[in-house]
């Protein structure tokens, strides 16, 4: 997010679809760790519980760390003429103060970083665990 902000160009979105990779990538060792902590017998029920709380938080932390680099990159962000502007839009793109640069940084620390840590609660929840029959979630 740092690197797409400093630049701000519409096709260094990548970087923050890396950023999401490297979110899944880390949900997915921690995942695994919280599996071996439990001898590998981790009810499914719990292992989604827990990710899906991972995931809730980190998205907050996301989120704040969104507003927080805006702000240092768009220093007049909540004016009504913000000095720095996602540049090279498509034309159907949000055209606001920033351009479309706040809208694709904070939708993509909501709805990124969530796909990528539900996919690996869901995913990893669900396979890690050979016997799943009589599972109860212990919370």
């Amino acid at each position: 997010m740092f690197f797409f902000l400093k630049d701000a160009k519409f096709s260094q979105t990548w970087l923050l679809y890396l950023g999401d990779a490297l979110f899944l990538f880390s949900m997915i060792v921690v995942m695994l760790m919280l599996n071996k902590k439990a001898a590998g017998d981790a009810a499914t029920g719990s292992l989604l519980i827990v990710g899906h709380a991972i995931t809730i938080f980190s998205i907050v932390i996301v989120t704040f760390v969104a507003l927080i680099l805006l702000l240092v990159f768009v220093p007049d962000l909540f004016s009504s003429d913000a000095g720095r502007t996602l540049k090279q839009t498509p034309a159907n793109m949000i055209h606001g103060n920033t351009n479309g640069l706040a809208f694709i940084v904070f939708m993509n620390a909501l709805f990124g970083t969530g796909s990528a840590g539900s996919f690996a609660s869901i995913m990893l929840s669900y396979t890690m665990k050979s016997e799943q029959r009589g599972d109860r979630a212990e919370i």
